[in-house]
């Protein structure tokens, strides 16, 4: 390999069914990473997805070639009740996000393929482009599969098909938390590598100087942005736990793209509860102005492996924004076990009122202890500063290809 081929950057393309404009954990790592790599050496197959009117936006990376597939929306307006059959028509895409990888492969002649989960269909895509081109394969896993026994016989059949296949056809399997790590070394005896999610940590230290502190008076303002569905059940918990305890004084406010009408009728109904649905670029002055920012994991969930091992994009924004963290979620998770050792945020590790309550507590009242999380936190935020996590990708992909 001579000089120049060894500086320059590795070519691939991107299968995710989560990019920008859509907004929720995995886009935003995605727009982050691709965010710093030229235009010319990354392509994006992605899903079309149709968003309302005033559902918060993501900004795509200028520049890049994104091609998109969905299903017909047509399907969906005039067969009566098919949107119950969804997640399991998405599986005829898998042929369709192969061929679109192909095309990009023939046009772009990239390095390698870059698999996304989740979503099945579009992983399996992309190791079937794999299979077809010869091109490597490295995949990116933002969450940890469900199992088969945890999903429906047709979903099953995919996974029990195809997981252990992608994962070891793979060049490289790159993971956003520790965790991941662990059950891949577990179940399949396969090494993988971290690589965390990325904030602009400049771009919101800079920005943070502008915008206000939380307010001196009033009620606590208790904070959760990003999607709340596979949160709901310990957000819940913390809203009641808020509205059975007025001397709590305190407000939980969601900023989501999961439709305000439906938090309403799924319990968030509640005098203490406030809901939102920002565009992207408003929610660090949200995040600024909370007096607690919290992130949940569920106590009580058929997949508990997701519980167990995720590391909640949102937890690494906060970092970043110097407000005390609130944690809720079951001690032996990824992330209680991560934030117990880096001291970062507080946790309520029960799921109780009881719990929630003193953790709240602990935060307004001990302010030395509050202090010292704040600073443990902006510490730790340094290990996802955007450049750092770039240059470790490049270096994966360059060695791998």
């Amino acid at each position: 390999m001579n000089a120049h081929q060894k500086t320059r950057q590795p070519r691939f393309v991107l299968v995710s069914s989560y990019f920008p404009p859509i907004v929720g954990g995995t886009s935003t790592v995605l727009r982050n990473l691709v965010s710093q790599i030229s235009p010319d050496d990354v392509s994006v197959i992605t899903e079309y997805r149709e968003l309302h009117a005033d559902a918060p936006r993501a900004d795509t990376p200028s520049g890049v070639n994104i091609k998109t597939t969905s299903l017909p929306p047509a399907l969906f307006r005039r067969v009566p009740y098919i949107w119950r059959w969804e997640r399991y028509l998405r599986f005829a895409l898998i042929l369709r996000v192969r061929d679109l990888t192909l095309r990009a492969i023939r046009r772009n002649r990239p390095d390698c393929i870059l698999g996304i989960y989740p979503n099945w269909p579009f992983l399996i895509g992309a190791y079937l482009a794999h299979r077809s081109s010869g091109l490597p394969l490295v995949t990116y896993h933002m969450d940890i599969p469900v199992r088969r026994s945890a999903m429906s016989a047709f979903e099953g059949w995919f996974i029990e098909t195809f997981e252990e296949k992608i994962l070891r056809a793979s060049r490289e399997r790159l993971i956003i938390s520790g965790g991941y790590g662990q059950d891949f070394s577990c179940r399949f005896g396969l090494s993988s590598t971290l690589l965390p999610h990325s904030i602009e940590l400049d771009s919101i230290r800079t920005r943070l100087k502008d915008l206000p502190e939380p307010p001196t008076s009033g009620p606590t303002r208790i904070v959760h942005t990003g999607i709340v569905e596979g949160q709901r059940e310990g957000l819940l918990r913390i809203a009641r736990t808020i509205n059975e305890n007025p001397k709590l004084d305190a407000r939980l406010i969601l900023s989501t793209p999961t439709p305000k009408k439906r938090l309403l009728q799924q319990g968030f109904n509640l005098p203490c509860v406030d809901i939102l649905s920002l565009p992207q670029e408003k929610v660090l002055a949200l995040q600024a102005s909370a007096h607690i920012l919290t992130s949940v994991l569920p106590f009580f969930h058929n997949t508990k492996e997701g519980a167990l091992t995720g590391y909640p994009t949102k937890v690494v924004e906060y970092l970043a924004v110097d407000r005390p963290i609130l944690i809720h979620a079951p001690a032996w998770t990824h992330l209680c076990k991560h934030v117990k050792e880096y001291k970062y945020a507080q946790i309520a590790d029960q799921p109780t009122s009881g719990s929630i309550t003193e953790a709240i507590n602990k935060i307004r009242t001990d302010r030395d202890h509050t202090e010292q999380l704040i600073k443990n936190a902006r510490n730790i935020a340094t290990n996802f500063d955007i450049k750092t996590i770039h240059r470790k990708f490049i270096q994966i992909l360059s060695i791998n290809l």
